[in-house]
Order: structure tokens, then C-alpha cells, then sequence
């Protein structure tokens, strides 16, 4: 990090030092994240060099609020663009997401948002959809936000989802107030649905935001039965088309011969990857992940969120699963290329 020291021996002789405790919480932020690299600045960005400031100081008085990037690996406009509370508050994108996007797990640029929208949500709570928000990540899915079990996901998986848009087949479960859904990015009131096909007969809950106070459940029923066909017709074009990873969270934990079965359900549309999650145990730490057979792994997590409060999750652990399964996700697709 030589070009810190530089920066400060240039600072100490100067007068502008009237600011100088944010430029030392800067220093104290930026230095170890290695965000902000002056040599590819300066040579990014001409106007930099030719202002005879510090590429750091440049960035920081101007280069940000036209666009300009501290380094390869952040992208800052794009971060304004994407993230549109940071823009719509006037902040500096870098000190932003080292101050407080970091921690509630926005991303640095558009490649690592279409890593965590590689994966998608099979249950069995709402977990894991949690997870994804906090990542950064915008994909709509059908489980997303829904409670569901293995056998009663087998079942609508044979029958091709079979029933999804029919209304007669919504029951309202209870009225939600909006701050049961805050943990959902949710300010409206809104209803828990539970959805019943009795042939095929299987079950599933959940949430659904409802944006008109006045709208009577029976056209919240029409309108959700609606969007939830949508929603099973685009999982199973997901399915075919084998270019996402699924995730099933198992706790109590489900009998490999049953992970297996979904597996199969699951491929007979395409060749898809099931990320099966389960606790850790001594023989499988938190963060192991594991290849069981032709499209499924099996990763290893601390701990759940209890069903009470799903948004108590292991976030760390959970983003380390992700990135360790989307690598053997990369692998075997290279492996299929190859052969």
C-alpha cells in the first residue's frame, strides 16, 4: 500500500487539511480493501493526471460524481444505478459500501449480482430468498417466499406444477401486518396464502404482498393465482434450460434417498444442479460442499434461522456455500464443454 504513504507525505504538505478527520476515516476504510488502485486511475481516467491532484483526492472531490470507478474491481456507477437509495442521498458509492453496503451485503459490480442470481429457491422456508435479497441478488422465483416440504415439492414437480393458476385453489391463511413483512423489503399490507390442489394433492404457504388496501380476496385471489402461474410456467422454463443452481434447505434434515428422488423430478425437465443444505456435523464443516452425483451437492451450513424469525440467518456461512457450489457449478459445465 505505498501509494498511502504518498498520499499522506502530499497531504501534510498542503493546506487542505480542513477536512482532514474524513480523509483519515477514508484512509482507515479504503487502505485494507484494496478497492482503490491510483495506477489504474490515473490511467483510466486522463483528466486525473492532468488535475495534478492525488488520483485518491480526485476521486474522492470529483472523479466519483462523474462516474468514475475507484478501481477495477468497483464499479461506482453502476453501483449508483443499481443501489438507487446511495444515488438519491448524494453519496460517495466507495465510502457507502465501506461504511454500511458492505454489511448488509450490497455488491461491488454487476458480475457478483449475476453470480447470486444463478440460484434459486426451493424451500423450505423463505430463508434462503432472504439470503439472496441481502446479496444483492432480484431474480423472482415461485418458492422465493414460500414454505414448503419435499414430498409436496416432488409431487407438483411430476405433475408440472398442475393447478398453479387456478384461484379456487388459493385459501387466504391470515391477514399480515406490514411489519410482520418488514424483513420482506415489504411496506404494504399483505396476505399469507396457502395454495391446495387436491389432484394432484399437494400443499405450499406463502407470503404475498398486496399493494391495494381495498381489493377484496377474491380478487387477491384471481391476482395471485394469476402471478403463481406465471411464476410456475417461468420455473419450469428455468428447468429446462439448466442454467440454475436450486437450493433446498433441509432441517430436520431429509433422507438422502428422498434428496435424491427430487433430484430426479427435478431433471426430468433438464439437466439442473440441486444444492441440498443441511447443518454441519464433525465429518462435515460449515462451508463444505460436496458432489453426490450427476446434478446434486450437498453443502454444510453453521446453523438455520429458526422458523420464527427467518431473517436471523447465517449470512456469512450462507454466502460462503454459495460461491464454494456456484465453482463446482462453473466446473461441471466446463467438464461438459470439454467432453
Amino acid at each position: 500500500m505505498g501509494w498511502f504513504k504518498s498520499w499522506r507525505r502530499e497531504r501534510a504538505s498542503t493546506k487542505k487539511r480542513a477536512a482532514s478527520s474524513i480523509w483519515d476515516e477514508y484512509r482507515r476504510l479504503v487502505e485494507p480493501s484494496q478497492l482503490f488502485d491510483p495506477e489504474w486511475y490515473l490511467r483510466t481516467y486522463p483528466e486525473a493526471a492532468a488535475s495534478q491532484l492525488h488520483p485518491f483526492d480526485h476521486y474522492i472531490l470529483e472523479g466519483w460524481k462523474k462516474g468514475n470507478s475507484p478501481g477495477p474491481l468497483f464499479d461506482a456507477a453502476w453501483y449508483l444505478s443499481y443501489y438507487r437509495d446511495v444515488a438519491s442521498a448524494g453519496l460517495e458509492p466507495l465510502l457507502h459500501y465501506l461504511l454500511s453496503g458492505r454489511d448488509i451485503g450490497y455488491q461491488i459490480n454487476r458480475r457478483e449480482v449475476a453470480f447470486v442470481d444463478r440460484f434459486e429457491n426451493l424451500g423450505d422456508n423463505c430463508e434462503f430468498g432472504l439470503v439472496q435479497i441481502r446479496l444483492g441478488g432480484r431474480r423472482i422465483g415461485l418458492f422465493r417466499f414460500a414454505w414448503t416440504n419435499i414430498d409436496d415439492l416432488i409431487t407438483a414437480l411430476n405433475s408440472r406444477f398442475a393447478g398453479f393458476d387456478i384461484p379456487e385453489n388459493l385459501a387466504i391463511r391470515e391477514k399480515i401486518t406490514s411489519d410482520d413483512i418488514s424483513s420482506l423489503e415489504s411496506s404494504v399490507e399483505g396476505y399469507g396464502f396457502s395454495w391446495h390442489v387436491p389432484k394432484p394433492n399437494y400443499e405450499f404457504e406463502w407470503l404475498a404482498a398486496q399493494d391495494d388496501k381495498n381489493i377484496c380476496l377474491a380478487q387477491a385471489q384471481e391476482r395471485e393465482a394469476r402471478r403463481l402461474g406465471l411464476l410456475a410456467r417461468k420455473l419450469r422454463d428455468d428447468l429446462e434450460d439448466g442454467e440454475r443452481v436450486f437450493v433446498f434447505k433441509s432441517a430436520p434434515e431429509a433422507s438422502r434417498e428422498r434428496v435424491e428422488d427430487l433430484v430426479r423430478a427435478m431433471r426430468a425437465y433438464g439437466a439442473v444442479t440441486l444444492l441440498w443444505v443441511t447443518l454441519e456435523s464433525p465429518d462435515r464443516p460449515a462451508g463444505t460442499v460436496e458432489r453426490l452425483g450427476e446434478g446434486l451437492l450437498r453443502a454444510a451450513i453453521d446453523r438455520f434461522a429458526p422458523y420464527e424469525d427467518a431473517n436471523d440467518f447465517s449470512f456469512e456461512s450462507w454466502k460462503e456455500i454459495c460461491r464454494r457450489a456456484n465453482e463446482f457449478w462453473l466446473q461441471s459445465r466446463q467438464e461438459g464443454e470439454d467432453a
